[in-house]
């Protein structure tokens, strides 16, 4: 072996290069898993995010005992909020999640009850003891609590204090 790669000329090129860029079988297939594993990690991954832990569409009993109270929020509470981007808001929030109870979507439901009571918890914050439509404010954040148990939302009343 010693004397083809110590010879002079295209034979000893050739024998240099094709010990150099020979990869092992076993290598080759050893990459091809790590490729497959980390593509399979990726949608299993993905996946997983995606997945919901909460029903995907409410039960019409549950539907049908929150929405009274939604309704009740949307169409006299909310209407008594001061700020207008504030009312505005939440009045849209409110019929979205009056829709989303309709039609049994949980997934909307839920993402209309965090929005909304984030908003209101926002707006409490900020006017703190000058709020005059506090009692409205905090109606309407009872309302998206219990709608929020019911749809299983997160929503803290707790920081209405």
């Amino acid at each position: 072996m010693l004397q083809v790669l110590s010879g002079t000329g295209a034979v000893a090129n050739r024998a240099v290069s094709l010990m150099v860029n020979r990869v092992p079988k076993s290598s080759r297939f050893a990459g091809l898993v790590r490729a497959l594993v980390l593509v399979a990690g990726a949608v299993v991954s993905t996946a997983c995010a995606d997945s919901l832990t909460a029903p995907v569409l409410l039960d019409d009993a549950v539907a049908q005992r929150v929405l009274p109270s939604v309704q009740d929020a949307r169409l006299r509470l909310s209407t008594a909020i001061e700020n207008a981007g504030v009312r505005e808001r939440v009045l849209y929030d409110l019929a979205q999640l009056e829709d989303a109870l309709v039609a049994r979507d949980a997934q909307r439901a839920r993402y209309h009850v965090r929005l909304a009571g984030g908003i209101l918890l926002d707006y409490h914050v900020s006017l703190g003891q000058l709020e005059i439509d506090g009692a409205d404010v905090g109606a309407i954040a009872l309302s998206l609590h219990h709608t929020a148990t019911a749809v299983g939302g997160g929503f803290d009343i707790s920081a209405f204090r």
